[in-house]
This record gives structure tokens, C-alpha cells and sequence, in this order.
């Protein structure tokens, strides 16, 4: 594994950190126990990833490009808007609409009307997340 590899994979984990702790807060919100119970699990494992990848020097070493957000132009039923997501989100996201043939428009689109004029970014993320789970990609579900 590449020294990239490994600063991806540190960066990886503190973005999947961050959106499976929007989702448990709002989990525990809405009282959702077992999902609550996965979501912790899946922070603890997380939490010791990232732990190990500090105490070996990695979080220190890691480029501030690959912390900033990227903002692109979507269009969400038809109008233009930006979205600002990680590289990594947009790469899943790209994935993803490919394996359901829609275009990332369209999945954009379906999210902001599922998220009922929430914050969208927060509704992309949780999007992927749960898309990961629910193909099992993270090993969770």
C-alpha cells in the first residue's frame, strides 16, 4: 500500500466518522435504537482506525488538499445549484448513480425532495452511507 493509499484510507475514515455521527444524532432523535447500536459500533471501529493511523504519524502527514471540500454544479430538478461534498463522496456518488443508471442529477434530485428542504449536503452524505450499508460495502446491515 501506497504512502497515498494510506493517506486516503486515514481521510476516508474521518469523513465516514463524521457522517455516521450526523446519523446517529439523528437517529437517537428519532429513537432508533438498533440503528443508534450500529452506528456506535461502526464509530468505535472507526475511532480505533483513526487512533492507530495518528499514534503512526499519518494524521500529521496528511495533505490539507484532500481535507477541502469540492464544489460542483448540480442541477436539482432542473436548477442549477452547487453542492460541496468530499472527493471521495462525489466519487461514491458517480458509482453509484452508474450501478442504478441515473446520473448524479437525478440522485441529487431524489435526495433534496426526500430531505424535504433540509441541509443537502448533510442529505448527500447520509445518502452514501446508507447506500454503502445497504450494499453492504462496509460490512454493516
Amino acid at each position: 500500500m501506497t504512502s497515498i493509499d494510506l493517506y486516503l484510507s486515514l481521510l476516508s475514515n474521518v469523513n465516514m466518522r463524521i457522517t455516521l455521527k450526523r446519523m446517529l444524532d439523528q437517529a437517537t432523535k428519532h429513537n432508533d435504537m438498533p440503528l443508534v447500536t450500529i452506528l456506535e459500533a461502526a464509530i468505535h471501529t472507526l475511532d480505533e482506525r483513526i487512533e492507530y493511523d495518528e499514534r503512526n504519524g499519518m494524521a500529521w502527514q496528511l495533505p490539507q488538499k484532500h481535507l477541502i471540500p469540492i464544489s460542483r454544479n448540480v442541477r436539482i430538478n432542473g436548477r442549477r445549484t452547487t453542492l460541496k461534498l468530499e472527493n471521495e463522496f462525489w466519487e461514491t456518488l458517480e458509482t453509484l448513480a452508474y450501478q442504478n443508471k441515473l446520473t448524479v442529477d437525478a440522485i441529487c434530485s431524489k435526495v433534496s425532495e426526500a430531505s424535504e428542504g433540509g441541509n443537502l449536503t448533510s442529505a448527500m452524505r447520509v445518502y452514501v452511507v446508507r447506500s454503502l450499508i445497504r450494499n453492504n460495502v462496509l460490512g454493516v446491515g
